[in-house]
């Protein structure tokens, strides 16, 4: 297993300030701003502020490295075939966050040649700071994590708006496991996955690429993986940032047995 690289401290201490960021902000729920924006999703002035900490922190860090951040108002312009680059999402979750729910989270993820090799997710209502990927390993709070152990039952976890009738239920089903349902906000998904506490995500809908960057690589880390309901793999750095349906899983058998 390698070292986490030398900047990586630098890294954490960001998502500690964003992660107190969220916190105190939270103390004013009935006075956050928010605005609509043009994809119909909602926008808070947290989000707003996590953007500017972060997408400045990450240039102090390493000037010549773009920082892509999903609050960046020409994020849409920007897909470009870089190497490296910084991916971001500022607050996901911000629904849950404004609901008064522990749900949301922070994600920075390193992406190189398109894929992430490093996250970090921020849980700061939970009380977790997640980091890692492929090669690194997987911590959360310091603490280096053994590889998930199956368990008796299949935990699959979904969107609180999931479609349950859509085709991949049917498909879950028949793998004639017991299955145990769970309801979860924001891309903590993934990173319930990588740590345990579920063994498969699917997803009909689409979803942007800075929801799952971050925590893919932590699942990765743990020989999870991801991929689209017609078996090819995930791809990043796309015009539009979008990331049609998936299936991820925990123990990438899982996967096979349903044919992706």
């Amino acid at each position: 297993m390698k070292s986490l690289p030398l900047w990586f401290d630098e890294l954490l201490m960001l998502g500690k300030q964003a992660g107190q960021l969220a916190m105190d902000s939270r103390k004013k729920l009935d006075r956050i701003k928010t605005q609509t924006k043009v994809d119909g999703t909602k926008v808070s002035e947290v989000d707003l502020q996590l953007h500017q900490l972060l997408t400045t922190g990450l240039r102090r860090m390493m000037p010549a490295m773009r920082v892509i951040s999903e609050e960046d108002p020409k994020v849409f312009e920007q897909s470009q075939p870089w190497q490296k680059f910084w991916l971001v999402d500022p607050l996901d979750g911000t629904s849950s966050y404004l609901s008064g729910s522990d749900e949301f989270c922070i994600n920075v993820a390193y992406m190189q040649d398109n894929q992430p090799v490093l996250g970090m997710v921020v849980a700061p209502a939970l009380g977790k700071l997640i980091y890692g990927g492929p090669n690194y390993g997987v911590y959360v709070n310091g603490e280096l994590q053994a590889r998930p152990n199956s368990t008796a039952a299949l935990r699959v976890v979904h969107s609180y708006d999931e479609d349950l009738q859509a085709p991949w239920v049917n498909q879950v089903q028949s793998l004639g496991l017991s299955l145990d349902w769970l309801t979860l906000a924001s891309s903590l998904k993934l990173a319930y996955l990588a740590l345990g506490e579920a063994e498969l995500y699917p997803r009909q809908g689409e979803l942007m690429e800075w929801d799952i960057a971050a925590p893919l690589a932590l699942l990765r880390a743990q020989h999870g993986d991801l991929k689209h309901w017609d078996g090819s793999e995930v791809t990043f750095n796309k015009p539009g940032w979008k990331v049609p349906g998936f299936c991820a899983a925990q123990d990438p058998r899982q996967l096979k047995a349903l044919g992706l």
